[in-house]
């Protein structure tokens, strides 16, 4: 697919998806639901909100994509699909569940559009973003096209106009960067590597991939930059989409080994503003790869 005809199908696919993910939480209310939550594997939670939006997705991109296969965190399937599904779309309707368990906005729905085995387009929506004042009328919606950049979409064109790409920090000093952790806590070699940039970095733990990854993508727009982030033990739903935004943001993204991401080596990454990543991986080697990695 040529760049101009992606470029028209992910405008096409950002106007579809914004026309539906704002009204998802009137939707539900409408729909007399109480947004209970149930615990699946490792004690991870799952709403009713969760399959709530992941079937107004299945429905919106049946009609913009009939006939492609739509995969979802909340449905059981084999991952990656079958080499006979050339094109899939893979969704995380609700990132942050336990976010939105405990009443923290923190949450966001992301999706990531597949064909032949790499990325073509992703998406991130963050709700709460339209909410704050910092956001200057942000939508909150986040998306990538491959080859054409990152981009916030926002209702004032004079703030992160939709014809300006998002460009990630040019922070150049790992002792003065900001790095965020996500993934799973359980995870020795993981831990090993979290503890030490936790003692000599600044570094936060958001609990959803999908604010962290668009931090790095934001880069030196935000008034404290954060120049990586350092992912394990996610499922592809969670990493990919925010991958391949800070990627097309000018970013760099490898596995702990310094090898590309992929739908196929999605679960423990590296994702950074590139000019530190040389520095992070000599961390990872350091201290996940020795550490029984």
């Amino acid at each position: 697919m040529k760049n101009e005809d992606l470029w028209r199908d992910s405008l096409m696919f950002s106007r579809e998806l914004m026309a539906v993910l704002p009204l998802m939480p009137e939707k539900f209310r409408q729909s007399g639901q109480e947004n209970t939550f149930d615990t699946k594997e490792r004690d991870e939670r799952v709403g009713k909100y969760d399959v709530f939006v992941q079937g107004l997705l299945q429905e919106l991109f049946a009609k913009i994509t009939p006939g492609v296969l739509v995969t979802s965190e909340e449905i059981s399937a084999t991952w990656p699909p079958p080499p006979t599904e050339s094109e899939y779309w893979a969704i995380d309707p609700i990132d942050g569940t336990h976010d939105m368990a405990l009443g923290m906005p923190l949450y966001g729905t992301m999706g990531t559009f597949i064909q032949n085995n790499h990325v073509m387009f992703s998406f991130v929506y963050l709700p709460a973003e339209t909410r704050m004042e910092s956001s200057n009328r942000s939508t909150g919606f986040y998306f990538a096209s491959r080859g054409n950049g990152a981009r916030l979409l926002c209702e004032n064109p004079y703030f992160y106009p939709i014809t300006s790409k998002l460009k990630v920090s040019t922070q150049a000093n790992l002792g003065k960067a900001m790095i965020l952790v996500e993934g799973s806590t359980r995870s020795m070699p993981y831990q090993n590597l979290a503890l030490e940039i936790m003692k000599n970095h600044r570094t936060r733990n958001l609990g959803a991939s999908c604010w962290s990854g668009t931090r790095v993508a934001l880069g030196n727009a935000l008034p404290i930059s954060v120049d990586a982030l350092v992912i394990s033990g996610v499922k592809p739903f969670d990493s990919l989409p925010i991958a391949f935004l800070i990627e097309e943001a000018g970013g760099k993204v490898t596995d702990m080994h310094g090898q590309p991401y992929s739908p196929k080596n999605f679960k423990d990454l590296i994702m950074s503003n590139g000019i530190l990543h040389d520095e992070l991986l000599s961390l990872a080697k350091k201290h996940v790869l020795v550490a029984g990695d």
